[in-house]
């Protein structure tokens, strides 16, 4: 049922998916253009900034597009491989040195993050969000997603959002299990929580 179907907000709350509506995706083409320039001219500000300090690398970050594709939704898989192209190489003309996909929760999406990624020459490091039960939003698991990202030969992967470092702790065992490139890790300070309409973590930095 689309109207039952959960996805991830930018703060990582889960949430439902309101009824399927039609979707103008020329717009969406458009607004990913303007989001590619605005990719080139952060990327620029980046290395401009690594070159200050004396160390350090600029990277390109990508995420969920917010829509699903088909059949559960309305984005072609083409379409989206085209998306994250768009901003890829803008991202590498730019002279990011490396591309990170992150909070991917979906492994359709996630293979059209990573090819129109590989449309560059940059490295490609993956995370991706588990709940609690080691599940994907659509249902993969540690191994299966480890076998797509190695089968995709992107450079690193593993988990971010979604959860604190203490539940992350048995993912991350199954994970280097199976895994045979670099793993990162970089979950929540803790698991949110709502209070007085707020969004609060309880984990400390020095924790």
């Amino acid at each position: 049922n689309y109207q039952n179907t959960m996805m991830q907000n930018e703060r990582g709350e889960w949430v439902k998916i309101p009824a399927k509506q039609e979707v103008n995706w020329n717009e969406t083409l458009q607004k990913m253009e303007k989001q590619g320039k605005g990719a080139k001219e952060a990327a620029q500000a980046e290395k401009e900034a690594v070159k200050e300090a004396g160390h350090g690398y600029a990277a390109l970050d990508m995420g969920p597009t917010g829509k699903l594709l088909k059949p559960m939704g309305d984005l072609d898989f083409e379409d989206a491989v085209r998306l994250y192209e768009q901003v890829a190489l803008a991202g590498e003309q730019a002279g990011a040195d490396c591309i990170i996909i992150e909070t991917m929760s979906d492994t359709y999406e996630l293979k059209a993050a990573v090819l129109g990624a590989k449309a560059t020459a940059l490295p490609v490091f993956v995370t991706v969000v588990f709940d609690q039960k080691g599940k994907m939003l659509t249902g993969a698991d540690v191994k299966t997603v480890c076998a797509l990202l190695e089968g995709l030969r992107v450079d690193a992967m593993g988990f971010n959002c979604g959860l604190g470092p203490v539940q992350m702790e048995a993912l991350l065992e199954e994970l280097r299990k199976v895994c045979s490139i670099p793993v990162i890790v970089n979950p929540n300070a803790g698991l949110p929580r709502e209070e007085h309409g707020h969004t609060h973590f309880d984990v400390e930095p020095e924790e």
